[in-house]
């Protein structure tokens, strides 16, 4: 009878548990780096007026994933810069309201966040693009 082989013990175990492998699960911190998931927090910098006012203060601007918090926004800046913010301020800017004749509609919401680098850190614009 073969069906009852498989359940047969081999060295003080069943045979099930000695075929299986111990692997690592795939969403375990060892298995790889946290760059993919931290590469989709910061989207953009935005370069207007009043945020290059701000980067005579080491305060950079940039649009951010929706779902992101200041902590990833955080080690994200890091890792794409190279240096650690010492602040970072977050801002949901709402969606407007817009019209085209008789159809209205409404602009899409998104969250911006203000970073506060320390004085010696500049931020490289060739990063930005990437």
């Amino acid at each position: 009878m073969g069906f009852f082989k498989a359940f047969k013990k081999q060295d003080g175990k069943p045979a099930a548990a000695a075929a299986k492998p111990a692997t690592a699960p795939a969403h375990s911190a060892k298995a790889g780096s946290r760059a993919p998931y931290l590469s989709g927090i910061v989207l953009r910098r935005l370069v207007t007026e009043k945020a290059a006012a701000g980067a005579a203060r080491s305060q950079y601007v940039f649009e951010v994933a929706p779902d992101a918090n200041k902590i990833t926004i955080k080690r994200a800046l890091q890792q794409r810069y190279g240096a650690a913010p010492e602040k970072v301020r977050v801002v949901n800017v709402r969606g407007r309201g817009m019209r085209f004749g008789r159809t209205q509609g409404k602009t899409k919401a998104w969250k911006k966040a203000i970073a506060t680098f320390p004085a010696s850190a500049k931020i490289d614009a060739e990063k930005t693009a990437a």
